[in-house]
């Protein structure tokens, strides 16, 4: 109410510079908001994209400690031959 009664009192340019104020504030506010979604967004991407990886890994060191072949494991969980050698 007293912001309402503040921008009835003011003159004609005290008022546009108060409305371009609002804009730029509520822009600012909205980029921000876009950014952290977006940023959320990816974060959450790669670390799905991460987690996924690591249980690939986990699943060929498992079968590797079990005797399986490269080539399986290759074939089971896509993995490349050089890499399960690192394993």
């Amino acid at each position: 109410l007293f912001e309402a009664a503040r921008f009835a009192a003011m003159n004609k340019q005290e008022r546009q510079a108060y409305i371009n104020k609002m804009n730029t504030e509520r822009d600012l506010r909205n980029q921000l908001d876009y950014a952290l979604s977006e940023g959320l967004a990816q974060g959450m991407a790669q670390g799905m994209a991460q987690g996924e990886a690591n249980a690939k890994a986990a699943i060929a060191k498992a079968m590797k400690d079990k005797g399986f072949d490269a080539a399986t494991i290759t074939e089971c969980t896509g993995i490349p031959i050089e890499e399960i050698g690192k394993l």
